[in-house]
């Protein structure tokens, strides 16, 4: 793609990395310029490792535009939707430990959260949901998305984004009692967020623990990730080193509530706590895993009804995994191939174009092909 001479293009915010080619890194930061100057992005910070080893960090624009803070691979941002593989390898856990079943019940007398929520006797098909369902966006409804999600929002009928006024509890209540199931759980692919908060009360009522808590022990420990934390509402409750959202839309500070977000997109991390994550449930050789190999295939299988979404994670007829996040403020993705790499990308503002069309996949592949020669060693 021509850049023309009167555009102002990004610039990397460090040197090129000396074990790389120049002309490589040269390539990548073209590409990074292009993109960034397509989908006016203040900033962007990607991470990318191979066979388990992270080679290259790199960061590019501001953290925040309006005091000029250059972006730092030590920034942290909103990772919306991306939560949901922590919270899946969070339950993998608990199965694999035989403290929970993909096939337990979650409503009812004997599900894992009983009558607790709503009122009994409950709706159609409420009773038969199970875990597994959860994890794989076939409960049967509480979706504000068509059948896939990247056809983006429809309406507004997730529960995550109605009634600000209720804490979760009340509006797992209010869920219950008011939205109906449309089709009978396991039959129909629905992207819901609102399921993914009930896999966090799940894991606080099977371990006793606050999801956070649970999450942070049993996943971020061993993975070596010392400083993810869930997100806060406002401006005034941003965390230290996390970046400040832009959005020419919506104001990413007051549209919803990130505290209800909680297990299906709540958390804050760095593109490197990302990869240091993923390359601990990669099934490559290089570092052990933090779940077996059968869990790990579990995971990662797809119902025949929806082929391309696992438990918690997006997967592909190459053998890759991913989950990609989007709301007011933010993008980010992350990413295994098959072929042994592993990366992660987060930009500081929501394109709808470059969202909803996929685009940031289609650039940190390209970024992936530029570079000829990586080095030997971790950074």
């Amino acid at each position: 793609m021509a850049i023309s001479s009167c555009t102002q293009m990004p610039e990397a915010n460090e040197p090129a990395p000396v074990a790389f080619l120049p002309g490589n890194i040269k390539t990548v930061d073209s590409l990074v310029a292009v993109f960034m100057n397509q989908y006016n992005i203040p900033g962007l910070s990607f991470t990318i490792a191979r066979n388990d080893s992270i080679k290259i960090e790199r960061c590019y624009g501001y953290a925040d535009k309006d005091t000029k803070e250059l972006m730092n691979p030590g920034n942290r941002f909103r990772i919306a939707s991306i939560s949901k593989a922590f919270t899946a390898t969070a339950i993998m856990k608990l199965v694999e430990q035989g403290k929970l079943h993909l096939q337990d019940k979650v409503f009812g007398v004997g599900g894992i959260l009983g009558t607790t929520y709503g009122t009994d006797p409950y709706k159609r098909w409420v009773q038969e949901i199970t875990v597994e369902n959860l994890l794989e966006h076939l409960a049967g409804g509480w979706s504000g998305y068509k059948d896939r999600k990247d056809e983006g929002p429809t309406n507004d009928q997730d529960p995550v984004f109605l009634h600000r006024e209720m804490d979760l509890d009340a509006l797992i209540s209010w869920a219950l009692d008011n939205q109906p199931l449309k089709y009978e759980p396991g039959t129909h692919f629905q992207y819901s967020n609102f399921g993914f908060d009930l896999l966090g009360r799940v894991i606080e009522k099977v371990t006793g623990m606050k999801y956070e808590e649970y999450v942070r022990r049993a996943v971020l420990q061993p993975c070596g990730i010392t400083d993810m934390q869930m997100a806060g509402n406002t401006l005034a409750d941003r965390l230290p080193g996390e970046v400040h959202y832009y959005d020419s839309q919506n104001d990413p500070y007051t549209l919803f509530d990130w505290r209800r977000l909680y297990s299906n997109g709540g958390w804050i991390a760095t593109p490197t706590d990302l990869v240091k994550f993923i390359m601990r449930v990669d099934k490559f050789p290089q570092k052990a895993d933090i779940l077996e190999p059968a869990t790990l295939d579990t995971m990662f299988s797809a119902p025949a009804v929806s082929p391309d979404y696992g438990k918690g994670w997006f997967v592909n007829k190459y053998d890759d995994y991913s989950h990609s996040g989007g709301f007011p403020g933010l993008q980010s993705l992350l990413v295994r191939t098959h072929d042994g790499f592993c990366w992660a990308v987060i930009v500081n503002t929501l394109s709808r174009e470059a969202v909803y069309g996929n685009k940031l996949d289609p650039l940190m592949r390209q970024i992936r092909q530029a570079i000829s020669y990586w080095p030997n060693g971790e950074i």
